[in-house]
Order: C-alpha cells, then sequence, then structure tokens
C-alpha cells in the first residue's frame, strides 16, 4: 500500500456531538492523498459508534484507535506513531477545517522545504451562537527562526499546523506530561530545530464551548505554564537571557487575568512574583494594594476614575483645560489600570489650543480602552 502524502490525527475525548463535523470537513478536502487516523482516548459519550458509521463508508481511508491514554498529548503521539505520511495535519475533534485547507497548506510547504511547519489563520466560533469571534491569531505573523518570538506568545492556532514527519523523528513526540502548555511546548521544541512558515490564508475554524476551558484549577494551570517558561528557558542559550522577562510578563498578565475574575488570592501571587523581578514597576504595586479589596469596592473605584473622565472630557470640550487637566489626573490616581485612556486624555491637555482644535475639528480625538487612535497619533507625527 502506497504511504500517503498526510496524515490526518484527530485526539478525541468525550467530543462525539463535535466529531462529525470535523471528519466531514476533512473528508470534504479538495487534496485526496490523505488518511486519517482518529485516537479515542476511552470516551464514554458515542464516540465508538460516530466513529463506526464512517469507518463504514471510507474505509481503509480512515484508522481508529481506542485506549486509555489519559492526556491529550498521549493521545496525539498515538495517532502520530500509527501515522504513514510524510507530513502530519492535527486536527482536535471540535474543531474543523474548510475544504482548501490541505491543499493550500501541502502546496505552500512544497514551496518551502526549509520550513519544518507551516501555519494559517484560524477563525474563532462561539458555539452557543455560532457567532465569529474573531481571528487567530494576531499579527505579526512570524516566520524564519521563531523561537523568541514564539517564547513570549503562542501564535500556532491549533487547528491549522502541517508539520514534517522528519521533524518530528528529530524533535521527538508531544510531552505526554505536559499539561499546562500542551502544544506551545511541542511548537518551542519544533521552532528550535527548524524554520517556520506562514500561509496567509483562513483554513479553519476554532470552536469555544463550555468545556473547551476551564477544565483545570487555575493554580495548577499556571503553575505548569511557569514550570514550561522555566524548563524551556534553561534549556536553549537563546532563550536564557529571556527568562526573567518571560516570567515577568506571564505572571503580570496572568496576574490581571485572575484579578479581573474576582481570584484576588491567586492574582495577588502572581503581582509578588512579578514584582521581586521589577520592584520598580509602581503599576504593579498599586494592583497589588487593589487584590486587597472586595470586588464591590474594585467596581466602585473603577466607576469612579470613568467619572472623573467623563468630566475631564466636558472640561475639556468646553475649554476649561486646567478642569480637565484635574479630572483626568484624579482619574489616573483613582484607577492607575485606565493608564493608557486617562494618561492620553492628560496629555492631550498639555498640547497646544490650535492642535487640540485642529484634532477636534477632524475628529481624530477618538480615545478608547486601548490608548489614542492611530488617527491621533499620525497627526502629531505630522504636526
Amino acid at each position: 500500500m502506497t504511504d500517503p502524502l498526510v496524515s490526518v490525527v484527530i485526539p478525541s475525548y468525550n467530543a462525539a456531538r463535535f466529531l462529525p463535523q470535523a471528519l466531514d470537513s476533512v473528508f470534504a478536502q479538495t487534496f485526496t492523498d490523505y488518511d486519517v487516523i482518529v485516537v479515542d482516548d476511552q470516551s464514554q459519550d458515542e464516540t465508538p459508534a460516530v466513529v463506526a458509521r464512517y469507518c463504514s463508508r471510507y474505509g481503509s481511508r480512515l484508522q481508529y484507535l481506542r485506549a486509555r491514554l489519559g492526556s491529550a498529548n498521549a493521545t496525539r503521539n498515538a495517532g502520530i506513531l500509527a501515522s504513514r505520511g510524510r507530513y502530519i495535519a492535527l486536527l482536535d475533534a471540535d474543531d474543523w477545517w474548510l475544504p482548501h485547507k490541505l491543499e493550500a497548506q501541502v502546496d505552500f510547504a512544497e514551496q518551502c522545504p526549509r520550513a519544518g511547519l507551516v501555519y494559517a489563520r484560524c477563525l474563532v466560533v462561539e458555539e452557543a451562537s455560532g457567532a465569529t469571534l474573531g481571528e487567530l491569531p494576531a499579527p505579526p505573523y512570524p516566520t524564519g527562526r521563531v523561537l523568541q518570538q514564539l517564547y513570549f506568545r503562542q501564535f500556532v492556532p491549533s487547528p491549522t499546523p502541517l508539520i514534517r514527519r522528519e521533524v518530528l523523528e528529530r524533535v521527538g513526540l508531544f510531552d505526554p506530561a505536559e499539561r499546562g502548555a500542551d502544544d506551545w511546548e511541542m511548537w518551542l521544541r519544533v521552532a528550535a530545530a527548524t524554520d517556520f512558515a506562514f500561509l496567509n490564508q483562513v483554513v479553519a475554524c476554532y470552536r469555544v464551548h463550555a468545556s473547551s476551558s476551564g477544565r483545570r484549577p487555575a493554580g495548577a494551570y499556571l503553575r505548569d505554564l511557569r514550570r514550561m517558561f522555566v524548563r524551556t528557558g534553561r534549556t536553549y542559550p537563546e532563550l536564557r537571557p529571556l527568562l526573567p522577562a518571560r516570567l515577568f510578563t506571564f505572571e503580570a498578565a496572568y496576574g490581571a487575568a485572575v484579578w479581573e475574575r474576582g481570584e484576588n488570592a491567586l492574582a495577588r501571587a502572581c503581582f509578588l512574583r512579578a514584582l521581586r523581578l521589577r520592584p520598580w514597576r509602581l503599576d504593579l504595586l498599586a494592583r497589588l494594594a487593589l487584590t486587597l479589596l472586595p470586588a464591590a469596592g474594585r467596581h466602585a473605584r473603577m466607576e469612579q476614575a470613568y467619572g472623573y473622565y467623563r468630566n475631564g472630557k466636558y472640561s475639556f470640550a468646553t475649554g476649561d483645560r486646567a478642569r480637565a487637566r484635574r479630572e483626568f489626573a484624579a482619574a489616573l490616581c483613582t484607577w492607575p489600570f485606565g493608564w493608557r485612556l486617562f494618561g492620553a486624555a492628560l496629555a492631550l491637555t498639555f498640547l497646544p489650543p490650535a492642535l487640540s482644535q485642529h484634532l477636534l475639528a477632524g475628529r481624530t480625538w477618538q480615545l478608547t480602552a486601548q490608548g489614542p487612535r492611530p488617527a491621533l497619533r499620525s497627526t502629531l507625527r505630522q504636526w
């Protein structure tokens, strides 16, 4: 039997309601030189019956493995070990591909012989409403030797990578014990060994549903991810100098995320670890102090700050720049986490009146939670 060019590996656990769409999307590909391996981690739902229907329809093109494996990475590894293709394409059972996915990526990979992994864009779709929430990854889209960029940002969407078999033979399989960043750790090893290529097309859909997140306690996930960053940073010489910065950004960002969810104790621990790395960060000291406030008190301070901000905007528009400056400064002191918005507003009060009038007349003063819009920045550069 001739080996296929691509082997599609679909790990599955209790995903019977999603698996038909995933399989249909694979068998609807315009590219046909592939086989499919579904690896079932002993699901307790109707997965065996679902796969049996597809096996009867597609015969030897579909291989079904069922075993107690215990983790997503172990399930992926079982499929890779059973595969025969020159390329490996991974698809989680709750995601699906667009019909041109394999054809476009295989053609692109053949044009990029130095690249061991090709990734692409995918849509993020909410299960409950069917609405498209956005795209992954956010730009920029690194290519070539991407180890340092990938250390700071996971930009390989899980339904999109196409990997050369020889690269996996060189770097090894997924780490079955890795749970905090199961595929991220693998892509870092791949990035240390080969180039990445990016196909600028939407080729897949990533489904967001109730069971796709929050499966593990936040503290356990945090520990696993931190351990992965430390281990990887110490393994590769080019990452070693970046380890403190990587840990700082991780602790600060994750602390902010869990703080927003009301997990004050976990956020406090993250901010303390971040401050040990960069004790001069006053914004983190403020965040640390706010973890001592109950959620109700926190929201009251936010409302108070945005009240100052609205008053400042009115004063600025009516020409009372001194009062606007006081209001924006009060907003910044009351809620320092709005520093992009409040700080940009405060900076505007120090600009010459003619420039302020020009900005307002051109409708370029559009402050958002991310700060001034690009129109304001380009106008300031012209002046």
